[in-house]
């Protein structure tokens, strides 16, 4: 029962509980109601300067690098999402997280950061729910915001309900002109959209590091390591786990405590360590992705994974599923590092055998092609940012 007026950098609550049936006018340039006889409370909202002394020290130097960008740019993202968390960060040069799920103080210190910021360009990373509702706010308190999404997921997700209502929404709210436009990292997904009258791009993952050379790996083994973020239907580890037990000496390296794998682990009579109770930070992750003969990602179903790219940035060849544009246009990579059959684990062992046979030659043909492939991505991004 709360009505917000919102005049450039003014904003006004008028408590409507509290109000007679009448029509109320509100003269903005005197900050009084005119309407006779209608006993509103009025709270003045905070003024720019007021804004500006409640944030921290870390925010204002956030919206001085926005304000200073060319596009006035800032892409945000949910914290615990790691593999979008990792992708925003190299895709966008000013990024920030914002949590999942928004309170009241938490959303309205992100639109008054935005307003502060100047924020011309606002790219909301992941397709949170609640970062999708904020669409509305924002374009209707700063219409000269543009909003973007980025969404890091594929069609077969619509079987996933948070997922599906991510979808649904996000559309809507491009059709309704909250959001201007729509990017995807899995490749085809922009066109069928476009079909549907809004505006779409493609955009693709990246890490901007090129290993001098192989890794050095850690004593004995062969080290096998697999991070994934989370197992589910799209991530399962057992069949790579199954092709890890058939290596001499293989041992596998996994972060959490995951007591399905290791019990499946001693079934198939595996040698594994466990590191860590959950997700890594970039450099942990860096760190044990280098120590590692081999690295793991064969999934059932991606976008496009950052693993893959994370590991031989760091100089450790890394097994991918056949399910992203990855290494597509070089032969030599994708016959090397993409498993056919991702749920096979003979597949799986017979590209372990080879890319641990021919590792540091992996390592060599990836630094050959890493930099064409990064120029490629970093124009399918001002690409999408250039979306008209």
């Amino acid at each position: 029962a709360r009505c917000r007026i919102i005049a450039g950098k003014k904003r006004y609550e008028i408590d409507l509980s509290r109000s007679r049936p009448t029509p109320l006018v509100f003269d903005l340039t005197e900050e009084k109601l005119l309407a006779a006889n209608v006993p509103v409370p009025l709270t003045t909202g905070k003024r720019s300067e007021e804004i500006s002394t409640a944030l921290s020290e870390e925010e204002k130097s956030l919206c001085a690098r926005v304000a200073a960008h060319p596009r006035k740019l800032l892409a945000v993202y949910p914290p615990g999402w790691t593999g979008i968390l990792n992708s925003t960060q190299s895709l966008f040069n000013i990024h920030t997280s914002l949590p999942e799920k928004l309170t009241t103080a938490t959303r309205d210190g992100f639109l008054n950061l935005i307003e502060e910021s100047g924020c011309e360009s606002l790219v909301l990373s992941g397709g949170a729910l609640d970062h999708l509702h904020l669409a509305r706010e924002i374009t209707d308190r700063s219409p000269s915001t543009r909003i973007q999404v980025v969404w890091h997921g594929s069609f077969l997700q619509a079987s996933e309900d948070y997922a599906w209502r991510g979808m649904r929404l996000m559309m809507d709210m491009a059709r309704r002109g909250h959001i201007h436009s729509i990017g995807f990292v899995k490749e085809g997904m922009a066109e069928l959209i476009e079909q549907q009258g809004l505006r779409a791009g493609f955009l693709m993952n990246y890490v901007d590091r090129i290993p001098e050379k192989a890794s050095i790996h850690a004593d004995g083994g062969p080290h096998l390591g697999m991070w994934i973020s989370n197992e589910g239907w799209r991530k399962m580890p057992y069949a790579m786990a199954a092709a890890a037990a058939r290596v001499d000496d293989g041992n596998l390296h996994f972060n959490g405590e995951r007591k399905r794998l290791v019990e499946f682990a001693r079934l198939v009579g595996l040698k594994t360590q466990a590191h860590g109770d959950g997700l890594f930070g970039a450099e942990k992750l860096a760190k044990w992705m280098r120590l590692m003969h081999l690295n793991l990602y064969v999934t059932l179903s991606e976008c496009c994974p950052m693993v893959p790219l994370e590991s031989l940035s760091v100089g450790t060849p890394c097994l991918v599923g056949p399910n992203s544009h990855l290494f597509r246009d070089d032969r030599y990579l994708f016959d090397r590092l993409v498993v056919p059959f991702p749920d096979s684990s003979e597949s799986i062992y017979e590209k372990m055998l080879q890319a641990l046979e021919e590792r540091d030659d992996i390592v060599e043909a990836y630094r050959a092609y890493a930099p064409g492939y990064n120029e490629r991505a970093k124009r399918s991004v001002e690409g999408f940012l250039d979306l008209e």
